[in-house]
C-alpha cells in the first residue's frame, strides 16, 4: 500500500484541525508543539495544499486554518494507519 507523504507532526496537526482546533495557538496547545514548531508544520501543510488559512472574522489579528479537500482526503488515507485522533 502507498504510504502518505506526510510526517507524524503533520498528521497530528491534520487530525487536530479536523476536530476543533483552528488557530495556531490552539494547535500548539493541543499537540504539545511549540508555537514555532506549529507554525512550521502549518506552513508545510499549506505548501502541500492540505490546509488553507483565512483571517478570523471576529479577531482580524488571528489566522484560522481549515482542511482543504486534499487535506481531508489525506486524513482519510492515514486514518487506517492508526492516526485517527489525538489525546485530548
Amino acid at each position: 500500500r502507498k504510504q502518505a507523504d506526510i510526517s507524524l507532526d503533520e498528521a497530528i496537526v491534520l487530525c487536530c484541525l479536523s476536530q476543533r482546533c483552528k488557530c495556531q495557538g490552539n494547535v500548539a496547545e493541543e499537540t504539545g508543539l511549540t508555537t514555532t514548531q506549529a507554525s512550521r508544520v502549518l506552513s508545510r501543510l499549506e505548501e502541500k495544499g492540505h490546509i488553507e488559512r483565512s483571517i478570523d472574522k471576529v479577531d482580524k489579528r488571528k489566522m484560522i486554518f481549515d482542511l482543504t479537500a486534499t487535506g481531508r482526503q489525506t486524513l482519510e488515507n492515514i486514518t487506517p494507519l492508526g492516526v485517527n485522533h489525538i489525546a485530548l
